[in-house]
């Protein structure tokens, strides 16, 4: 987790404006810990929001114990490296609506 935390921490240390950490930061705890750590003035957060794009809500209303996580698979990066993916094929292991929500409703 927290997988280039370090760098972004190396870069606040040499620059004057705000610096976003990204990088496998899946929980609010993590997000968190690097704010608050000062390690970061920003989080970004990639596949999480493919897996679980309600991750924000859940954590602002302090239901983090209901958060879907990402596992890291890189089933979303398979359709920017490969020429045989083409729109509404799913691009997410867990989350069979990311990039197809058109035509997959809501359970």
């Amino acid at each position: 987790m927290g997988t280039f935390v370090h760098l972004a921490e190396s870069i606040k240390q040499n620059v004057k404006v705000p610096v976003i950490a990204v990088g496998r930061i899946n929980t609010p705890e993590i997000a968190e810990a690097v704010l608050t750590e000062g390690r970061a003035d920003l989080i970004a957060i990639g596949r999480q929001l493919l897996t679980d794009p309600e991750w924000p809500n859940k954590v602002k209303k302090g239901h983090a114990d209901k958060i879907i996580p990402c596992e890291s698979c890189n089933t979303c990066f398979r359709p920017l490296l490969s020429s045989k993916w083409r729109p509404g094929n799913q691009i997410c292991k867990v989350n069979e609506r990311a990039g197809r929500e058109i035509d997959v409703p809501l359970s």
